[in-house]
Parts: structure tokens; C-alpha cells; sequence
């Protein structure tokens, strides 16, 4: 037994936030409380998105070795530069404690 939606007088239907969220189990037929059963109808309409999914992928990406080093060398630098910035927390922290907190 579904309830209807109130009727407001100002909604044009327009739909500002989306908030279906893909992969959820209300949003893909799939429901628990009837056995977990996939109805028809949605597991078509799943399959059939899955498959313009899989036919529109792009190519392996392709990366020179030089492109590659740079990733590399890139990715490095972040973590080591994120490193910095707890190491230096702690330290600034801990002198904080001995020269202040402590005394």
C-alpha cells in the first residue's frame, strides 16, 4: 500500500539534488526483504547498462618510461612531503610538552 506524495504548489518536478545512489540495493531491484530476489525488469535494465559500460571503456593507457619515472618520482614526493608535516607536528608538539606543558 503506497502512499502518495503531497502535491505542492510550488513544484514544477524539477529535480535539484539527485540522491539515488548507483549500487545501492533500493536503486537496483534488488530487495532483501522479499527473499533477495532480482526483479526481471531492473536485472534487464542492470545488464544492459554493465554492457554500455564495458563498450565504451578506453584503451589500456600507455605510458612511456619517462612517464612513468615522473609518476613515480611524483608520488614519492607527496607521501615523503606529507611525512614531513607529521614529523614535524610531532616534534613542535613534543617540545611544546618539555618546555611548556611539563614545567
Amino acid at each position: 500500500m503506497a502512499r502518495e506524495r503531497k502535491k505542492y504548489d510550488d513544484d514544477d518536478g524539477r529535480v535539484i539534488a539527485n540522491m539515488d545512489i548507483e549500487g545501492m540495493p533500493w536503486n537496483n531491484g534488488y530487495n532483501r526483504w522479499f527473499g533477495g530476489i532480482y526483479k526481471k525488469k531492473y536485472r534487464r535494465d542492470i545488464e544492459k547498462q554493465m554492457a554500455e559500460q564495458q563498450q565504451g571503456a578506453p584503451e589500456d593507457l600507455k605510458l612511456t618510461k619517462k612517464e612513468t619515472r615522473m609518476l613515480v618520482l611524483n608520488a614519492l614526493a607527496a607521501v615523503l612531503l606529507i611525512g614531513a608535516v607529521f614529523a614535524l607536528a610531532g616534534f613542535l608538539f613534543i617540545l611544546f610538552c618539555t618546555k611548556v606543558w611539563f614545567r
